[in-house]
C-alpha cells in the first residue's frame, strides 16, 4: 500500500518515440487479441523487469502505452504523452551488497542478494560480526530472528547491530530512502535462515550501500477532448512496481500490471464510442509513476490538472482480477457528497451485472488519495500475493477483468450524458462558483477560516484536512493531542489525518466576520470529526491503520454516513476485551470496529488493512490486537477525543 514538464524539441520527440517502439518484443496472444491479455503480457515480462522508477523495465512500459495511446487515437495532454517531475530516490550500488558466512580461513559461504536475503531498510552497512540468536549474549553481534515482532525486545540492546529477519515469501517494497536513525535490517530467505542458524557464532559479513540521486519521471498522459473542456475524469492506474533483484524479478502482475490493463481495455472502448466528443467533459487516461514510493506521480499529475477544470474526479484502478476474487471494493478518497456520489455510481452498475461490489471510505492506500475527489476499484487483496514472486499473470482472471473494463466505460458513459443533461446556464454557473471556492479554500492553512463574496453572494469557508506529523498536529489544538500514542507495540506512528469541521459544528454568523480577512479557529480536539493513523515498524511487515470518527444523531448526513459504513455490522459486548466497546468483526476484510455511544454522539475506532488482514479469524485478530497492545490505544483515543466520558 505514499513528478515539472520536460521540454524537447519535436524533433527529438518523434526520433525517441520511433526508435523506443521499435524496442518494444511482442509476445504472442491469443485469437481475440485483447489489448487486456497483450498489455499484461508484456508489462509483466522479463523485459519489463518490475517496473521500477528510473529502470530500464519502467522506460519500456511508459514506451509500450504510449504506443498504444497512438493507436488508439488518444491525444497527448499538453501536445506531450510524457510529464516529467523530480524525485528523489535511493540508488543501490549492487556490487557492494554482500552477505558472506566465514566458515574458516579457506571457505566463505557467499549468499545470493535477491534470492537468498534482501535489504529491509535503505541503510548504508558494513560489518564484520558474529551471528547470534542467543538474546543473553552481550558481544556485539548481528541478531537472526525468525519474528519482527522479536525486535522489540531487543530495543535497548545496543550491542545488536544489524538484524537478519527470516521472510519465507520473499515480500519486497521499492526502495525508499528511510528515515530517522534505525539498525540495519535484512531479510533472509528461509534456506539461508536454517543455513545461518546452523553456525550460530561464526562471523558473517554484511555491506549495503546506496546514493542518493535527484532523477527525472514521468507519468504518461492521454486524452479524449470534449468540445466544451469544462470538467474531466482522469481514470489512472500506477504502471510502477518494486523491480528485480538479480535473477528475482518482482512482476506486478496484480500489483498493478492488472489496473493498466484495464485502464487500456477502457481507454479502447471509449475512444472508439468516442470519435467526437460532443460533451462538456474531457476524459484523461494515465499511467502514473512513483505510487509505490509514495504516491508521487499521481500527486504531480493533480497539481497538472486541477486548475484546468471546474470539476475534475479521479477513477483509480488498483490491483484488480485475482482468481476467485470476484468482490470488488469501490474506495471513496472521503466521505462527502461528491466522492459518495461517484462511488456509488459504480457501486451500482457493478451490482447491476452481478459483480459484488462495497464502499469503504479512505481505506485503500492508492493515488486516487490525490484528488480532492476520487475513487479507488480493486479487488480484496487481504490473501493476495502482491510484492513477492509470486504476483504472476497465471494468479489472474481475464475475463474478469475485462468486465470491469467494460462497466466502467459503461459507468463513464453514462455519466457523460447526465452531465450534459444538467449542464445548463445554471449548473455550469453553480460549477463555477463551487471551482472558485475550492481555489479559494485551498489558499487556506488548516484552522484558518474566512468570509469571501462570490457572484454577491457573502460565504464562509474553511479548510478542514490536516496531513502531517502529530507533533505539527498537537501544536495546533494547543498540545491537547499529548495522549495520541505515538508508539502501539514496537509499531511507530508514521502518518496523522484529520478532518475538523469547525463551522458545520459551530455556524457562526457571517455578519460577524469581514470579507478576505483570514481567521484562526478555536481549535477543540472535540470538534475531529475524522482522525486517521497510520503505525508501522521499521521495515513495514507490521503495520495497521486507525480510524476514529464522529457521527452526530441530530445531523442527517452523517448518520446516513453511519448506516453506510455500521449499519449492517452487529456490534456485540462480549467482554473479551478488558473495557465495554461493542464490537464487530468483518468477514473476508478482515476488520474490526469498536463503538462508543452518547446521547449526543457515536464514536467509532476502526482497525483495518495491514497485518491484521493476515488473521485467519476471530480469535487471531483479537490475538494481534492485544499482543500488539493496540487495544490500550483504543482506550486512550477514545477516552481523549470523546468529551465528558464517563
Amino acid at each position: 500500500m505514499i513528478r515539472k514538464l520536460k521540454h524537447i524539441t519535436i524533433t527529438l520527440f518523434l526520433i525517441v518515440i520511433l526508435s523506443a517502439c521499435n524496442n518494444i518484443k511482442t509476445h504472442e496472444v491469443s485469437k481475440d487479441n485483447s489489448i487486456i491479455e497483450e498489455s499484461i503480457k508484456f508489462l509483466t515480462s522479463d523485459e519489463c523487469g518490475g517496473r521500477l522508477p528510473n529502470t530500464e523495465g519502467n522506460k519500456l512500459a511508459k514506451e509500450y502505452i504510449v504506443k498504444k495511446f497512438k493507436e488508439m487515437g488518444l491525444k497527448p495532454y499538453q501536445d506531450n504523452y510524457y510529464h516529467s517531475y523530480k524525485q528523489k530516490i535511493p540508488v543501490i550500488n549492487k556490487d557492494n551488497v554482500e552477505l558472506e558466512l566465514l566458515l574458516s580461513k579457506d571457505k566463505i559461504k557467499i549468499f545470493n542478494y535477491g534470492k537468498d536475503f534482501r535489504e529491509g531498510d535503505i541503510i548504508n552497512t558494513y560489518l564484520e560480526l558474529p551471528i547470534y540468536m542467543d538474546s543473553n549474549s552481550t558481544k556485539d553481534h548481528i541478531r537472526l530472528i525468525k519474528n519482527f515482532e522479536d525486535i522489540e525486545k531487543f530495543e535497548k540492546k545496543i550491542n545488536i547491530k544489524a538484524f537478519l529477519l527470516l521472510d519465507e515469501i520473499s515480500d519486497r517494497s521499492a526502495p525508499r530512502l528511510s528515515k530517522g536513525k534505525r539498525r540495519p535490517i535484512f531479510k533472509v530467505s528461509k534456506d539461508t535462515y536454517n543455513i545461518l542458524k546452523d553456525n550460530i557464532g561464526q562471523t558473517i559479513k554484511l555491506s549495503f550501500n546506496y546514493n542518493e540521486e535527484e532523477i527525472m519521471e514521468e507519468n504518461i498522459v492521454g486524452i479524449i477532448p470534449s468540445k466544451a473542456r469544462i470538467n474531466a475524469i482522469v481514470v489512472t492506474a500506477h504502471l510502477d512496481h518494486v523491480g528485480r533483484i538479480n535473477d528475482t524479478i518482482w512482476r506486478g502482475a496484480m500489483d498493478n500490471g492488472s489496473g493498466v490493463s484495464v485502464l487500456l481495455d477502457v481507454a479502447e472502448r471509449l475512444s472508439s464510442k468516442l470519435k467526437d466528443n460532443n460533451f462538456n467533459t474531457d476524459i484523461i487516461f494515465s499511467t502514473t509513476n512513483s505510487e509505490e514510493m509514495g504516491l508521487i506521480g499521481s500527486k504531480k499529475l493533480n497539481n497538472l490538472l486541477v486548475n484546468n477544470y471546474q470539476r475534475l474526479i479521479n477513477i483509480n484502478i488498483d490491483c484488480v482480477g485475482e482468481k476467485d476474487n470476484e468482490g470488488i471494493l469501490i474506495d471513496a478518497r472521503s466521505d462527502d457528497k461528491e466522492n459518495l456520489e461517484i462511488a456509488k455510481g459504480l457501486e451500482k452498475i457493478f451490482n447491476e451485472n452481478s459483480i459484488s461490489s462495497k464502499i469503504t471510505i479512505g481505506q485503500y492506500p492508492s493515488d486516487h488519495r490525490s484528488f480532492n475527489i476520487g475513487v479507488n476499484i480493486s479487488n480484496d487483496i487481504s490473501e493476495s500475493p502482491i510484492h513477492t514472486p509470486d504476483d504472476t499473470l497465471d494468479k489472474l482472471d481475464l475475463k474478469q477483468m475485462s468486465v470491469i473494463g467494460e462497466k466502467t466505460s459503461q459507468y463513464i458513459m453514462n455519466y457523460l450524458r447526465e452531465d450534459k443533461t444538467n449542464m445548463g446556464a445554471r449548473k455550469i454557473k453553480i460549477a463555477k462558483i463551487n471551482n472558485t471556492l475550492q481555489k479559494e479554500e485551498e489558499k487556506l492553512e488548516f484552522g484558518q477560516f474566512k468570509l469571501v463574496n462570490i457572484d454577491g453572494r457573502n460565504r464562509l469557508i474553511e479548510n478542514t484536512e490536516f496531513l502531517g506529523s502529530i507533533d505539527e498536529a498537537n501544536k495546533l489544538y494547543d498540545n491537547k493531542l499529548n495522549f495520541i500514542p505515538k508508539t502501539v507495540g514496537n509499531m511507530k506512528l508514521d502518518n496523522t489525518d484529520i478532518v475538523d469541521r469547525f463551522l458545520a459544528k459551530e455556524k457562526p454568523n457571517v455578519e460577524d466576520y469581514s470579507i478576505d480577512k483570514i481567521y484562526n479557529k478555536e481549535m477543540s480536539i472535540y470538534n475531529i470529526n475524522h482522525l486517521n493513523l497510520g503505525y508501522e515498524n521499521e521495515d513495514n511487515s507490521l503495520n495497521f491503520g486507525l480510524q476514529f470518527t464522529k457521527y452526530n444523531k441530530k445531523d442527517e448526513g452523517d448518520m446516513n454516513l453511519y448506516k453506510m459504513n455500521c449499519g449492517e455490522k452487529e456490534f456485540i459486548s462480549d467482554g473479551t476485551l478488558d473495557y465495554g466497546y461493542s464490537i464487530k468483526y468483518t468477514g473476508k476484510n478482515k476488520s474490526i470496529t469498536f463503538k462508543y455511544e452518547t446521547n449526543e454522539n457515536i464514536y467509532t475506532i476502526y482497525i483495518w488493512a495491514g497485518s491484521i488482514s493476515k488473521c485467519k479469524d476471530k480469535k487471531e485478530m483479537l490475538n494481534f490486537i492485544k499482543n500488539n497492545k493496540i487495544d490500550n490505544a483504543i482506550d486512550i483515543i477514545f477516552d481523549g477525543l470523546i468529551e465528558n466520558k464517563g
